[in-house]
């Protein structure tokens, strides 16, 4: 099984149903394992198993729903992950105030986090990278405590599974 992360731009949504629509098919897809769309960027993260679909199936699956989908074109620099783990969340309405807090930060291309797995996945420029102090303390301000869980040098996710 072989992961990959991606950007689709995404036109034509309005509101949260949209949203929740596209999460909600997309999500239902073969090979999906997590999708997370923002309405203020107009642009979905995708996770998804390569074995099992493609970008282009994704992007056709939106581009049916009646929205205008494409795959973001990658830079002429690569974007780097940067991964927090935020304590004291207690529903997707925390996480939603904490993207809300933080998605206009100088240096942030896109941040999503994850109540349930108590993750922000912050996607960053390296030749403009956020403040990280300053996330940081932004997150403590809104009643949260988040700690910088791990740097990864590109958009791709692994999943192990261990036994025993």
């Amino acid at each position: 099984m072989s992961e990959n992360t991606r950007l689709i731009n995404i036109d034509g949504m309005t509101c949260q149903s949209c949203v929740k629509n596209i999460e909600n098919n997309v999500g239902k897809m073969n090979g999906i394992s997590s999708i997370k769309v923002s309405l203020e960027q107009k642009q979905a993260t995708v996770i998804f198993d390569t074995s099992q679909t493609n970008v282009a199936a994704i992007v056709e699956k939106i581009n049916d729903m009646g929205f205008d989908a494409e795959e973001e074109k990658p830079s002429s620099e690569a974007p780097e992950t940067l991964t927090l783990y935020i304590e004291g969340m207690t529903c997707t309405s925390c996480a939603q105030k904490i993207e809300a807090s933080c998605q206009n930060l100088a240096g942030i291309k896109q941040i999503s986090v994850s109540y349930p797995t108590k993750m922000a996945t912050i996607l960053y420029i390296p030749t403009n990278p956020p403040d990280i102090p300053f996330i940081l303390e932004l997150i403590k301000q809104i009643g949260f405590r988040a700690t910088l869980s791990r740097l990864t040098p590109k958009i791709t996710t692994a999943k192990i599974k261990i036994s025993g």
